[in-house]
C-alpha cells in the first residue's frame, strides 16, 4: 500500500503515463515482463518474489518518460550526439520512484537491473550474487527483448542469435543459472503465445510472411486456402489473429471480414491487399479489421500488428 492508495493501482498510472509517452516503450515492457515471469517461475520463485518481479520488470523503463524524446524519437544523426542518455533512464526510473512509499524492493531490483555478472556493470559495479537475483532476471528478459524487437533505432536479430548471444554472455554479463532458467521455459513450454492462421491464395507470398516472422518465440503460423479450412480454424483452434488478403478465390476479403465479426466477434481480422486504396483501409477500419496490410507486407507492419496482439494478451 502506498498510503490509503494500493500499490497496483499507482503502478497502473504509472503505465498509463509510460503508454501515454511512449507506447513501444510500454509494450516493451509488458514483454519484459512476460518473459521474467517464465524465468521466475523456472526458478521456483515464491509468490511474493514473483510479485515484486512483475511490477519491477514493468516498471524498469519508466525513465523514458522523461527521456524518450531526446533518446528514441530523433533522427541517426542526432542519435549518436544522445547515446548517453540511454543510461540516464535507469537512474530516472529509481529517482521518480524513490519517492514514493511502497517501492523500496522494487526500486532495488531497477536500480541493479544494468549490473553485469562480472562486475562491469552499472551503477554500482556489483558482481555475480551481489546482484539481486530479481535484477539478474530482468536483465536477461529485457536483454532478449531488445534484441529480437523491431524499432526506429534497432536492427532485431533473430530469435536463436539472441539465444546465441545470451549463451556467450553467461557468466560475463548474464547469470548462467538465470539464463539456464531462460532457456528451459523455451524448451519446455509448448503455448504459442501468439497464433495466427493466414487465409492466402498466393503461396510465394505467404512463404513470405512465414520467412519474415519464423525467428519470432512463441509464433504459431498456419494456413489456409478454402472456406471449409478457414471456418474450422476459426471454429475450432482459437487463432488470435485471421490474417486475410482481399482478393480470395472463393470469397471477397470484406465479406469474410463481415461474416467472421458477426459469427466471431472476439476474433482478430487484418486484411492484406495489393493495393495502396485509402478509401479500402476505411472500409476495413469501419468493419472492425484490426489492421489493414498492404502486400507485400513488410517486417516491420507484420511485427507491429504482433507486438499489439501481445500486447493484448499479457494480463498485467
Amino acid at each position: 500500500m502506498m498510503g490509503n492508495v494500493p500499490l497496483e493501482q499507482i503502478v497502473r498510472s504509472l503505465l498509463t503515463a509510460l503508454r501515454m509517452r511512449d507506447e513501444s516503450a510500454y509494450r516493451h515492457s509488458k514483454k519484459v515482463m512476460y518473459y521474467s515471469l517464465q524465468i521466475g517461475q523456472n526458478l521456483g520463485l515464491k509468490d511474493e518474489q514473483t510479485e515484486l518481479l512483475k511490477w519491477a520488470s514493468l516498471l524498469h523503463d519508466l525513465g523514458i518518460l522523461v527521456e524518450s524524446y531526446y533518446v528514441f524519437n530523433v533522427n541517426g544523426e542526432q542519435k549518436s550526439k544522445h547515446v548517453n542518455l540511454m543510461k540516464r533512464h535507469q537512474p530516472l526510473a529509481v529517482e521518480i520512484l524513490s519517492t514514493m512509499e511502497g517501492m523500496k524492493e522494487i526500486v532495488a531490483i531497477i536500480k541493479s537491473h544494468h549490473e553485469r555478472y562480472d562486475g562491469t556493470g552499472y551503477p554500482d559495479g556489483l558482481c555475480g550474487e551481489e546482484i539481486p537475483l530479481l535484477s539478474r532476471i530482468v536483465a536477461i528478459a529485457d536483454a532478449y527483448e531488445i534484441m529480437t524487437r523491431i524499432g526506429p533505432n534497432n536492427t532485431p536479430i533473430s530469435h536463436m542469435q539472441a539465444c546465441f548471444e545470451l549463451k556467450q554472455n553467461a557468466g560475463i554479463q548474464f547469470d548462467p543459472k538465470v539464463v539456464g532458467a531462460f532457456f528451459r521455459y523455451l524448451r519446455l513450454d509448448k503455448n504459442h503465445l501468439i497464433s495466427i492462421f493466414i487465409i492466402e491464395n498466393d503461396i510465394e507470398h505467404f512463404y513470405l510472411i512465414f520467412k519474415l516472422i519464423e525467428d519470432l518465440d512463441n509464433i504459431k503460423l498456419a494456413r489456409g486456402y478454402n472456406q471449409s479450412i478457414v471456418t474450422e480454424a476459426i471454429s475450432n483452434k482459437g487463432y488470435d489473429l485471421i490474417l486475410a488478403d482481399i482478393s480470395l478465390p472463393w470469397t471477397d476479403g470484406f465479406e469474410l471480414l463481415r461474416y467472421i465479426k458477426s459469427e466471431f466477434p472476439s476474433v482478430r481480422v487484418a486484411l492484406m491487399s495489393a493495393y495502396t486504396n485509402l478509401e479500402m483501409r476505411k472500409k476495413a477500419e469501419n468493419l472492425g479489421a484490426f489492421a489493414y496490410l498492404e502486400k507485400p507486407v513488410r517486417r516491420d507492419e507484420i511485427f507491429d500488428v504482433v507486438d499489439r496482439i501481445a500486447e493484448e494478451k499479457i494480463v498485467v
